[in-house]
């Protein structure tokens, strides 16, 4: 009968590291190789039931306790397995309200515009955080194109007055 020659290697490594246990006075269990149940290579088992080798049993752990939370979720009625659970079409509170729609349309104006509609400010490539889609009527629930503008943050600050709120304040200058 021919050996293996990854058999062999195997089984000089663990010679190997059984010496090396001995000579630290470390005690443990030696386990026979074994074959993984998913890819049949062999493998150094860590205990008497390991079925993987170290590759495989990393995606089998993950896929075992993917599956044990969706099986307590069924359990405790979280999941009822007819989708979300989330209302669609015109039940949808996004619908109710048209906010995603707004702020949709205000990206789209942005991109197409490209400028802030009070001072002309260029902010085709602005971050979010120096543009805004401002409501003209300043009511949040009217969410109509025709009531969209697009200001730039210094524009937007001033369309609310929010310097206002810093009346009267003063500052401590760190000495």
């Amino acid at each position: 009968m021919i050996e293996n020659p990854k058999h062999s290697i195997y089984k000089e490594m663990n010679k190997i590291k059984y010496n090396i246990i001995l000579l630290i006075g470390v005690v443990k269990m030696k386990f026979r190789e074994k074959v993984c149940v998913t890819c049949n290579n062999v493998y150094m088992p860590t205990g008497r039931c390991s079925k993987y080798c170290p590759e495989c049993r990393e995606i089998e752990t993950k896929k075992v306790s993917k599956a044990a939370i969706k099986r307590w979720a069924y359990a405790n009625g979280l999941l009822t397995g007819e989708g979300s659970g989330s209302k669609k079409g015109l039940e949808a509170s996004n619908y109710k309200h048209g906010r995603s729609t707004f702020a949709r349309w205000a990206r789209e104006k942005k991109e197409t515009v490209g400028l802030c509609e009070e001072c002309g400010k260029d902010i085709k490539n602005a971050t979010h955080y120096e543009w805004v889609g401002h409501h003209k009527d300043h009511d949040k629930t009217n969410n109509t194109i025709e009531n969209l503008v697009l200001l730039c943050k210094r524009c937007h600050q001033i369309e609310h007055e929010c310097w206002k709120a810093f009346e009267g304040v003063t500052t401590i200058r760190k000495e």
